[in-house]
């Protein structure tokens, strides 16, 4: 231990011609020396084979002590680190808050976590009760992923790997957020001979390969492991190790964005083909005995009472149907060429069962028994109802119009959709009310009018005998102004389709608790499944056109056939 924290000690070369073939995180043994030249350190190191610890502190590459004391320890060797910049205070003025710095700290270890699963890595703030990162060794860098970052990407994930090819001697593996997974902010995580680096090359490869997939402003999670020759790459070109230098950068990137683009499409186009039968439902039409007030409780919301009281009006607008030189016929029509045939197919022959619980349906299609994500399905049939213009029949209107500002301010005090690094949140709900008040025109195309002073006047109504329930419209009124690629243009094909894609989630049969009322009521009670199965199903068996995502996110799963059912009581009766 006397000479552990000396310059070149711990250097992992024994010849010259190990230069050019390192596979080490480092190779001068610099790094505990130029570390005890700006920071106070303690290392306690244990043997296997020896019943005590012993303990010795540095300044300057030297040990402070003329010889290491015995202390109390494990068996393994740990290394504290104290007041770092100590002795540089310009240097440690740089340093942004510590709260800033442990934020960065924290997705280091996560991303280490990821690349080294057979290692538990824990990281705790200082006087933390409880580790704020914290995975166990022994599992696969999925598990980690899943346990790190949340069950629903974790669900999401697709494995990919690569083998060595002539052209190449690199080797890719790792994990991808499928097609139905994104996020905000990028994730990505990439590895190269288990260093943690980054790379515009790799990243450019990550982003063509999602271009047709994801929407703009939406990132996915990527980690990846590359292993290259260590001839091939150069580690010793920038400072801090952050970035490599490869020999084979383009050979490299193309491989990245094969691998990618093939598991994605994979992912994306799977489909199976079943028998079907012919069986019709007659179809709901609206009548004028079926409009109904929708009365809503009013809710107190940062100091703001909301009235969300309303009713059902004709909405006067021309027009039934999408004129085939607008952007919403353009961006229609794509959706409808990349339509499954397969779950088509089910969908016009299907035969509502019933709903086992109030996020799924259970229908009979053809020989097979199916059960359906409801939450999923009910949206993708409200985007295609808003494209086709549906939204200009009928409009559900508000005797006392929220204001955007408000539904705003609900929305981002929902857990997990506003952090401090987002920005100030008055900034974001006033910046909102300038978003809607700019694009007006183009949503009273979708049926939502928004008045001069910022508030919601009305929402399309898409479905006869069914309320949405106005816990969606926070989130919905948020991402429509934080979500959509604006700037594009009004008249742009992509804006449309992500208009009718925000919108079509105030459809969604889902509650949301209100979290400033204490007794955890719901801005709307909204109509009952019973009101709503009946025109989904009719949607369904009509004119849907099931995007492919449906089919490759296990929204749409096959439980049995008719007849193994039949043979399985059969058995049960003998």
């Amino acid at each position: 231990m006397g000479i552990l924290c000396e310059r070149f000690t711990t250097s992992k070369l024994r010849a010259y011609e190990e230069l050019n073939t390192i596979s080490t995180f480092g190779f001068r043994g610099e790094a505990l020396a130029s570390i005890t030249y700006v920071a106070r350190v303690r290392v306690t190191s244990r043997r296997p084979d020896s019943d005590v610890a012993y303990t010795a502190s540095y300044q300057n590459s030297k040990m402070r002590e003329p010889e290491p004391t015995q202390s109390a320890g494990n068996r393994g060797t740990t290394i504290v680190v104290d007041d770092l910049f100590y002795n540089l205070p310009v240097r440690k003025s740089s340093l942004r808050s510590s709260a800033t710095e442990y934020t960065r700290i924290k997705e280091v270890v996560r991303r280490y976590a990821i690349n080294y699963p057979t290692i538990a890595f824990n990281c705790r703030k200082d006087f933390g009760t409880a580790p704020d990162v914290m995975s166990t060794a022994k599992q696969s860098s999925k598990d980690q992923i899943r346990l790190l970052f949340g069950q629903t990407l974790g669900e999401n994930l697709l494995e990919i790997s690569s083998i060595a090819n002539p052209g190449s001697a690199a080797v890719l593996s790792g994990c991808i957020s499928g097609t139905d997974w994104s996020a905000r902010k990028s994730c990505t995580a990439y590895f190269i001979n288990g260093r943690l680096v980054d790379s515009s090359a790799i990243h450019k490869a990550v982003q063509q390969a999602y271009s047709n997939y994801l929407g703009k402003g939406k990132h996915p999670f990527v980690y990846l492991s590359l292993k290259v020759p260590p001839h091939e790459i150069d580690v010793n070109v920038h400072p801090t190790k952050a970035e490599v230098a490869l020999l084979r950068e383009d050979t490299v990137s193309s491989l990245v964005h094969d691998v990618l683009q093939e598991a994605l499409s994979t992912a994306k186009e799977t489909s199976k083909s079943f028998p079907t039968v012919t069986l019709k439902r007659p179809k709901l039409d609206y009548t004028e005995s079926d409009q109904k007030g929708i009365v809503v409780d009013a809710e107190v919301i940062k100091g703001q009472s909301i009235d969300l009281t309303s009713t059902i009006t004709r909405a006067e607008r021309p027009g039934n149907k999408t004129s085939d030189s607008t952007p919403k016929a353009t961006a229609l029509e794509k959706l409808k060429r990349k339509s499954h045939n397969g779950l088509r197919s089910i969908f016009e022959k299907c035969r509502l069962v019933g709903a086992p619980t109030d996020s799924s349906i259970l229908f009979e299609s053809g020989d097979g028994i199916y059960v359906a994500d409801l939450p999923r399905v009910v949206r993708a049939v409200s985007r295609q109802k808003l494209l086709e213009n549906a939204a200009c029949d009928y409009s559900i209107t508000f005797s006392n119009p929220p204001r955007i500002s408000d539904l705003c301010c609900a929305a981002l005090s929902i857990p997990g959709v506003w952090s401090p690094g987002d920005g100030d949140q008055d900034a974001i709900c006033g910046a909102l009310v300038d978003c809607y008040s700019k694009h007006h025109q183009v949503l009273k195309l979708y049926g939502l009018s928004v008045s001069a002073d910022g508030r919601i006047l009305s929402l399309p109504r898409l479905w006869d005998s069914y309320c949405p329930p106005m816990a969606n419209l926070p989130l919905v009124v948020l991402r429509i102004g934080s979500d959509i690629p604006w700037e594009l243009g009004d008249s742009s094909p992509e804006v449309a389709l992500a208009i009718a894609t925000e919108m079509a989630g105030l459809y969604t049969p889902v509650t949301i608790p209100n979290l400033t009322c204490p007794e955890g009521d719901l801005l709307l009670k909204p109509s009952g499944l019973s009101d709503l199965l009946p025109a989904l199903v009719n949607s369904l068996q009509t004119d849907f056109c099931p995007p492919p995502e449906l089919a490759s996110t296990g929204t749409v799963v096959q439980l049995t056939t008719v007849g193994t059912l039949c043979q399985t009581f059969e058995r049960s009766h003998c």
